[in-house]
């Protein structure tokens, strides 16, 4: 009788430790952050040009800037995607698989170099590139109308935290 009483215990012992482990995964697992979109960091990154914040999406691979905006629905205001090359150089970008129009800040080193307002969304299968005016090592796509809105303009100098 006394086996069948520590086998019991045992039993017991166990089914709490069992429940205590699903219960912290549980409540860990709703801790976390959830993070939708793959090019969204979950540390905030961010840049400001003009005294005015913008929260960033960061692509800084291959991969991260061949997906860039395409696909998404929308952009959040004052935030924007910041694309980040490792050597200064020409840079050209479309507007394939598009949904919503595009100011585009060509930015080298600290500085904004060009500005592309007003992008449109392509009406053809030909859709137009654009070309940073000189060599960059970052370009900033936000939604149409930031530029205006802001008063962005060449020579501006730019701020980062990422």
């Amino acid at each position: 009788m006394k086996l069948q009483t520590k086998n019991s215990n045992w039993g017991l012992g166990l089914l709490v430790v069992v429940m205590l482990v699903v219960f912290l995964g549980l409540f860990f697992q709703q801790q976390r952050p959830q993070n939708n979109n793959a090019t969204i960091p979950i540390a905030e990154s961010s840049l400001s040009i003009n005294n005015h914040t913008i929260l960033l999406d960061i692509a800084d691979t291959p991969a991260l800037q061949r997906q860039g905006l395409s696909d998404r629905e929308s952009l959040a205001d004052n935030t924007g995607m910041l694309f980040v090359f490792p050597e200064k150089s020409i840079q050209n970008f479309w507007m394939y698989n598009m949904h919503f129009p595009l100011d585009v800040v060509w930015i080298s080193d600290q500085t904004v170099v060009g500005l592309q307002k007003n992008i449109p969304l392509p009406t053809t299968e030909d859709i137009p590139r654009f070309s940073s005016p000189i060599p960059v090592n970052y370009v900033l796509e936000l939604n149409a109308g930031f530029i205006k809105k802001h008063g962005i303009s060449v020579g501006d100098m730019v701020t980062f935290n990422l």
